[in-house]
């Protein structure tokens, strides 16, 4: 506990569903996934991206690339995505998708779900 860490942040979000077209939802990651505030946002991306796994050489299903005026499922894919490779990280898993060898506990806790957000503490 309290090291330090970066995690990348360029593509995330395709790294991300191309994760979930290959190799689907692993136990930790569904730990990490039941951990996101917003469940509608992850019951959308799963199942367009993570219902059938990919075959061989048959192309991924990609998300629509980002402009300046993006909205929808690609800015939800990024924040999905980034919160699940922080949650990941900081769960001590090697199952990130740039993982890089780090000490691994043996004793494990399960990960803490606490989101704490309320709309009066954004500020503009």
């Amino acid at each position: 506990m309290g090291q330090l860490g970066v995690v990348s942040g360029t593509a995330i979000d395709n790294v991300f569903v191309r994760r979930l077209q290959d190799h689907g939802i692993d136990g930790e990651l569904q730990t990490a996934l039941d951990c996101f505030p917003a469940q509608g946002v992850v019951a959308d991306i799963v199942n367009k991206f993570g219902a059938v796994r990919r075959t061989g050489s048959t192309p991924y299903r990609s998300l629509p690339a980002l402009t300046h005026g993006s909205k929808g499922r690609s800015i939800d894919a990024i924040v999905l995505a980034s919160f699940i490779e922080v949650k990941l990280a900081k769960m001590g898993t090697t199952a990130s998708s740039e993982s890089i060898s780090s000490p691994r506990s043996s004793s494990r806790r399960p990960p803490r779900c606490v989101v704490r957000f309320s709309p009066a503490s954004i500020t503009s």
